[in-house]
């Protein structure tokens, strides 16, 4: 009898283990739609129509302005869905499984909008509004340079949802919050100037990559997520 029911708790605990795998994924799905398509439509629109009848803010503030709402709105639903959803966690396939579940949605966010921009009758105002949410999701949108950067955007989302787990468990959850918004922040605007300076499809790769390894290298120091069970 003793033996039986150590199976079953040991048949249910991995049951439980598998099923919190898609569940984080979802999460991490959900964070970036509630933040950037359902919170951030409105966002871009209230941006996008001050600019229109600003004299002040002109194609550079403008930009600047989405990149800052994006960072601030993915980093902050990332770190409230750690917080509520995800609690008492301390093994690191849960931050990864979470990034790519962001991730996904980034990419399938853009695909979706690029359908509808290329095949919906549209006003200029309009236009311009998709055109510029889908350059600030991401900017290069075709051939090589289209998925390296869908790969930079993977890796990065992975590595900034280990920076918001581990600032749970050292105990500095609003510091590590910060940093990650900061880190987004620069990310984004190093795409921009990859494109200002029309760096080719080698530069921007180890540019990437040099990044994504310093930033890597900086969470594995302070990472104190399990690797193991």
């Amino acid at each position: 009898m003793g033996k039986q029911i150590e199976k079953t708790v040991l048949f249910e605990g991995g049951m439980m283990k598998k099923l919190r795998y898609p569940y984080i994924f979802l999460l991490g799905l959900l964070a970036f739609f509630i933040s950037n398509v359902l919170l951030g439509k409105y966002l871009f629109l209230f941006i996008f129509y001050v600019s229109l009848y600003s004299e002040i803010i002109n194609n550079e503030i403008f930009m600047g302005l989405i990149i800052i709402t994006i960072s601030i709105l993915s980093e902050s639903f990332r770190f409230l869905f750690k917080k509520y959803l995800v609690k008492n966690s301390e093994m690191i396939y849960e931050p990864i499984l979470f990034g790519l579940g962001f991730s996904f949605m980034i990419i399938l966010n853009l695909f979706i909008k690029i359908g509808f921009f290329m095949g919906l009758p549209l006003t200029m105002d309009e236009g311009l509004w998709m055109l510029d949410e889908i350059t600030a999701c991401l900017p290069f949108i075709s051939g090589g340079l289209g998925i390296l950067e869908g790969i930079f955007l993977i890796l990065l989302n992975i590595e900034l949802s280990v920076l918001i787990w581990n600032g749970f468990l050292v105990n500095r959850k609003k510091l590590y919050l910060v940093i990650a918004i900061l880190i987004n922040m620069f990310c984004r605007v190093s795409m921009y100037v990859l494109i200002g300076f029309n760096i080719n499809i080698y530069g921007t790769g180890i540019l990437f990559a040099l990044i994504l390894i310093i930033v890597g290298i900086r969470i594995l120091k302070i990472n104190k997520l399990k690797w193991k069970a």
